[in-house]
């Protein structure tokens, strides 16, 4: 039955015998080669040399580990748990990183695909040089089976879809990359910034690695504050949350740093307190996939500040984060969304811009619907020695449905704005 063959064919690639290219004389010019380069049998060969390593981005750089000790094990799920399972003929998402188990269900009970867990866990931590090099040879792992997939088996790359976390998301770009035809779609998860950002395109994951390449980016602080992910957009649409620096209701850096201290022994702390907006991008997505009555509406502008502050993106092009999004419009995207600690966490993209007689614009978020706008009260705490811009005109914008309402100020109270 299909589905022993694809479980054997899983077995196969884990086990592997893995071939090093090795040479007895360094000295030579083969030899010397061997020192920057080595090869392992039908995964390829692999290098320390520029561009991944040797670089100001790079300055140290490993060979990835053998499949025998990364070992890289495949879990496939379905809805039906017996009979023959053609991947070809359903919707394949490949998930790269260990956080998924929601994830996974919530795939399957809104759509019937194949989801297929990779589990590299054994060899992705510390140190984390040789981490970065491992997500070479995963990626090579999981380019394998899904060339045999397609060559043998029937499966449409254009029904699949990697989606990685972390150094799961290069590892997707890897696998991308070694796949003819492309596949369809690769999600990036807040990437993995340390020892990616601004590499060149080969190192990392990049737009041509799949057909439609779509990033969120979460927790992209500098590393130096313990930022795990980057703000570098290179999907062909990059998403960022809150401005994706870091979410809120989640600790800044010195409470990372504390929390990394006090929480060193006890997992689940540890990660929900130092890794509360790098995991952000996960639990966003899984909404995405299940929560139907919010759909993430992200604005095409060039800061959270802009959006947020000025009245320049408003009716920018639209966009939606998550499972929804879309190739088209490209570019980078902004939205807010509830606390991390708050859950569904999408929420409405409905904007308040308060105008004055002067350039400055004051945005801000409202919660509500258009339909039964009449009025707006306004409370203004005036600060000492500044002076007052009163406000005259209320525009009231909701971006999903691209609808506004417009309010003037009232003849009785200037605080108080009904329908012009």
């Amino acid at each position: 039955m299909m589905r022993g063959v694809l479980l054997c064919l899983l077995a196969e690639i884990v086990l592997q015998n893995e071939i090093e290219s090795e040479s007895s004389d360094v000295f030579s010019d083969k030899g010397l080669l061997n020192l920057f380069n080595k090869c392992y049998d039908e995964y390829g060969c692999f290098t320390t040399l520029p561009p991944f390593g040797g670089t100001w981005e790079r300055p140290i750089a490993l060979f990835p580990q053998s499949p025998s000790t990364v070992l890289t094990r495949f879990f496939l799920y379905t809805r039906e748990h017996h009979g023959a399972i053609e991947i070809g003929r359903q919707k394949t998402n490949l998930g790269l990183a260990p956080w998924y188990d929601q994830m996974r269900q919530a795939f399957l009970d809104t759509e019937d695909s194949n989801v297929i867990f990779v589990d590299w866990s054994k060899t992705n931590h510390f140190p984390y040089t040789q981490a970065t090099a491992n997500t070479q040879m995963v990626g090579a792992e999981v380019s394998l089976l899904i060339n045999e997939l397609i060559a043998n088996h029937g499966a449409d790359p254009q029904l699949i879809h990697l989606i990685g976390h972390s150094l799961g998301a290069h590892a997707a770009g890897y696998a991308g990359s070694r796949i003819v035809p492309r596949v369809s779609r690769i999600t990036g998860l807040d990437r993995a910034g340390p020892y990616f950002e601004w590499t060149d395109p080969l190192v990392r994951l990049d737009p041509t690695d799949a057909q439609f390449v779509d990033v969120i980016h979460t927790d992209g602080q500098r590393h130096v504050q313990l930022g795990l992910g980057l703000l570098q957009p290179l999907g062909h649409v990059d998403f960022y949350p809150n401005g994706g620096l870091e979410q809120p209701q989640c600790p800044k850096m010195t409470g990372k740093i504390w929390n990394a201290i006090i929480n060193a022994l006890n997992n689940e702390g540890f990660v929900d307190t130092v890794l509360c907006s790098h995991l952000f991008s996960v639990y966003t997505f899984t909404d995405s996939i299940r929560n139907s009555n919010c759909s993430y509406v992200s604005i095409a502008c060039s800061s959270m500040e802009k959006l947020t502050q000025t009245d320049e993106c408003s009716r920018n092009p639209i966009n939606r984060m998550g499972l929804h999004a879309s190739s088209f419009p490209q570019g980078s995207f902004y939205l807010s969304t509830q606390d991390a600690n708050r859950y569904p966490y999408c929420r409405r993209q409905i904007i308040m811009l308060l105008k004055s007689n002067s350039v400055y614009t004051r945005v801000l978020s409202f919660n509500g619907s258009l339909q039964n706008v009449e009025s707006v009260s306004i409370t203004v705490k005036t600060i000492p020695n500044q002076m007052y811009q009163p406000i005259r005109q209320v525009i009231i914008f909701d971006i999903e449905r691209q609808k506004s309402v417009t309010l003037c100020p009232t003849s009785e109270h200037h605080l108080r704005f009904e329908l012009c």
